[in-house]
């Protein structure tokens, strides 16, 4: 069973976001099909994005057990976006993982993923396709947003040297921090040599 998630996204429900919610799902669907699923073959990765493919520990640890001999016979995932956001990246571990041998299962469909004809590689693609457009329209909300907070003075992330971050009603603004050793990590002259 593989599992990722990225960021909170705004089109999907907060408990469809977390892995618990697709390890449920992935149990069930399992159980539906008699198989039975050890602790040790749920791979997660939580927090990483579908764009990442070599920083995923999860996901690097099962393409490494369908090696030399897989150590499963099937690979359920909640949907295809689990294993990437990215067309040819995903496409790669599709077929990595069918090519050895194990069966690769949706559970929110109920689908096997197979890529036995030229329609079933096309379907796939476009998929993968429409996967990677959702990352990027994600990807432009979130610039967007954070913009429009930035135009408004408010805070969109992170501190800054000299700085404290105030909560002022539902947003957050920056404010001089005039305390040496305060939230805004001292002041100034610290760094000057105390001049």
């Amino acid at each position: 069973m593989y599992l990722r998630k990225s960021t909170a996204r705004d089109s999907v429900a907060d408990d469809e976001k977390s892995v618990a919610f697709q390890l449920d799902r992935a149990r069930a669907f399992a159980q539906s099909k008699g198989w039975t699923l050890p602790d040790e073959l749920v791979f997660v990765d939580d927090g990483v994005s579908g764009a990442e493919f070599a920083r995923r520990p999860g996901l690097m640890r099962l393409m490494a057990s369908l090696k030399p001999r897989p150590l499963f016979g099937a690979v359920v995932t909640y949907d295809s976006s689990r294993l990437g956001r990215q067309q040819v990246e995903t496409a790669y571990v599709q077929k990595m993982i069918v090519r050895s041998g194990v069966q690769l299962w949706t559970s929110k469909d109920g689908k096997q993923r197979t890529l036995d004809s030229p329609t079933d590689k096309i379907m796939s693609s476009l998929e993968g396709y429409a996967n990677e457009m959702q990352r990027y329209a994600t990807a432009a909300r979130t610039r967007d947003g954070h913009l429009r907070k930035a135009k408004a003075g408010h805070v969109t992330g992170g501190k800054v040297f000299g700085n404290a971050n105030v909560r002022v009603g539902g947003h957050v603004e920056r404010r001089i921090d005039p305390e040496p050793g305060g939230e805004g990590h001292g002041d100034f002259r610290a760094l000057r040599g105390g001049r």
